[in-house]
């Protein structure tokens, strides 16, 4: 993804949540929002996004912010620390080993419907 510029969060009630950044060109990208979380580590909050565009292998390429919903207007900063990208990956990998559990659960007849 280009490098973050500006960003806001939109929330469209129980549907799909975007973010919109703006790259190095002025373009405004809308991109899907994957996942939300806080981390008592680095007392933030992230969001995990992407606009599905895929790198040179066909990966998908997902990007990250950290924000505060508690202000009227979100300021996102572009995470740069190594401590806040493993927290990043941490919660992905967790999701996706979820994600993975419950699929396996439905293939298998044995999940149910709120993933546990």
């Amino acid at each position: 993804m280009e490098e973050l510029e500006d960003s806001k969060v939109n929330y469209f009630g129980e549907g799909e949540k975007t973010i919109t950044i703006i790259d190095d060109e002025g373009n405004e990208i809308v991109c899907s929002v994957i996942l939300e979380f806080s981390s008592d580590e680095t007392n933030k909050k992230y969001v995990v996004f992407s606009d599905w565009s895929t790198d040179e292998n066909g990966a998908i390429k997902i990007s990250a912010v950290s924000y505060d919903l508690g202000v009227e207007n979100p300021q996102q900063q572009q995470i740069t620390t190594e401590e806040e990208w493993n927290a990043v990956k941490t919660v992905l990998d967790e999701t996706v080993g979820l994600i993975r559990e419950w699929m396996d659960g439905q293939e298998n007849g044995t999940a149910n419907n709120n993933g546990q």
